[in-house]
């Protein structure tokens, strides 16, 4: 049917919009059946792509993040890390991991156990029992290394020099390591062992008798660092002294938590003056009255 048009109308709608049409009877039509079938089907291409870009980059984000914390290539463990880790079933139990020529520390938490090897000297090494999947083993190193990473730019960003925290690498197990199950990679967790104080869980031990005589520099930067990573207040032995005279955060697993109160666990070994100085910071951070330097 051939027909003359006398004009053409744009009308907005919230949705689609289409044409309002006057043919040479001056009866209006709207041809909008087919546009809007067209309309519909680029919508749903449009929805189609975008979810599958955002899924997309949801996966590799993950990919990007483990690549952050990866042992470098060039770094010297590379060489003698090739040779260590040789049986799947090495990592079944504490006892395993010794007979591998381990020693394990005597502190397994959550199925984490911690060693050193004899021809590594300076680092340490975490891994999951072989009960614990694999992708939960990685979400836990990786806030573990997420956590170092971050505090490390604070203190270079905020030039403190009493608290250090140790480096964490992840490093990809060979493939017969793998899950069973999903057949996922396999990480273990390395880190810079540091020469921490002893007794850090006695209430008499070397570290809780440097929080007795803290000085307050160093105290001042112990309020900075806690106040901004709430979830790394904690017990002594989570951050305990080294034998320079400074405070190492080995646990940085939690550090994106909220905890009440401040050095809840720590204030007690504190002397009065230091306590009272102390919850000073503390007050001047929350009323943003100080600066770290």
């Amino acid at each position: 049917m051939n027909r003359k048009f006398e004009g053409m109308t744009l009308f907005p709608v919230p949705v689609i919009n289409f044409y309002l049409i006057k043919n040479a009877d001056g009866q209006k039509h709207f041809f909008k059946k087919r546009f809007m079938k067209k309309t519909i089907i680029f919508s749903i291409y449009l929805i189609m792509v975008v979810s599958f870009c955002y899924l997309f980059s949801a996966l590799n984000a993950s990919e990007y993040e483990i690549k952050q914390y990866l042992l470098p290539k060039n770094h010297p463990l590379q060489i003698p890390l090739k040779n260590l880790f040789q049986t799947p079933n090495m990592f079944d139990s504490p006892r395993e991991w010794h007979l591998s020529g381990f020693q394990v520390l005597d502190r397994v938490h959550r199925k984490l156990m911690v060693a050193r090897h004899p021809t590594v000297n300076n680092y340490l090494f975490k891994k999951f029992q072989n009960t614990i999947s694999a992708k939960k083993q990685l979400n836990n190193y990786l806030k573990r290394a997420s956590g170092a990473k971050a505090l490390s730019q604070f203190i270079i960003r905020n030039h403190i020099n009493h608290i250090i925290v140790p480096k964490k690498w992840l490093y990809p197990l060979p493939k017969k390591f793998s899950d069973s199950k999903t057949k996922e990679q396999t990480y273990i967790l390395i880190v810079e062992e540091m020469d921490i104080c002893g007794g850090g869980v006695d209430p008499m031990g070397e570290v809780a008798l440097h929080y007795q005589h803290i000085q307050e520099e160093l105290l001042k930067e112990l309020c900075f660092v806690v106040f901004y990573f709430r979830g790394l207040d904690s017990m002594l032995h989570n951050m305990p002294f080294t034998y320079q005279n400074k405070i190492t955060f080995i646990d940085t697993e939690k550090w994106k938590e909220k905890r009440e109160g401040y050095l809840q666990r720590a204030m007690p070994f504190l002397r009065p003056e230091s306590q009272a100085y102390a919850l000073e910071i503390f007050r001047a951070l929350e009323n943003q009255e100080i600066k770290l330097k």
